[in-house]
């Protein structure tokens, strides 16, 4: 029976502690704090695996186009190993915001993040010569050498 003017409440019906309903409160709210947050770092993943892809292209670009201004034509034979060309490239520090390093595997340029989420791509140099080295990041020195059997050999080393 109920009095007159007294007014139930959710929290005040028999069975049901106030403490327990806070506790619940407290849990979905943490649950809802932990989605929330895990949501939030698997998005910056993505984010940062999207853009480390287009900046390991831009990279790999500044690489190709670097060397192909170092590049003369074969025609010309030196009797001694002559360097026929050096470029000073600043290369980017990081790349989505992580650091990197750049080698080379025969004719190819690997490019891979060091950190999480980890990247990596190649990129086909395209040229006749025999390539060496590798950069990771910063201020970069590629090479341009001609020895005196006609082989060609471009090499790349930080600065």
């Amino acid at each position: 029976m109920r009095v007159q003017g007294e007014k139930r409440s959710f929290f005040s019906r028999k069975g049901q502690s106030q403490l327990v309903m806070h506790a619940f409160a407290v849990a979905f709210s943490l649950i809802m704090i932990w989605i929330i947050v895990s949501t939030m770092n698997s998005l910056i993943d993505e984010n940062k695996k999207f853009v480390g892809k287009k900046e390991i292209l831009q990279t790999c670009d500044i690489m190709k186009t670097s060397v192909e201004k170092l590049m003369i034509p074969r025609e010309y034979v030196s009797r001694t190993n002559t360097t026929l060309g050096r470029i000073i490239v600043s290369m980017p520090e990081k790349i989505g915001g992580l650091k990197y390093r750049t080698r080379f595997a025969n004719d190819t340029l690997l490019v891979e993040t060091l950190g999480t989420p980890y990247i990596n791509d190649t990129c086909v140099m395209g040229f006749n010569a025999t390539f060496r080295g590798g950069t990771s990041g910063g201020k970069s020195e590629i090479s341009y050498v001609r020895y005196d059997n006609g082989t060609d050999e471009v090499s790349v080393t930080n600065v």
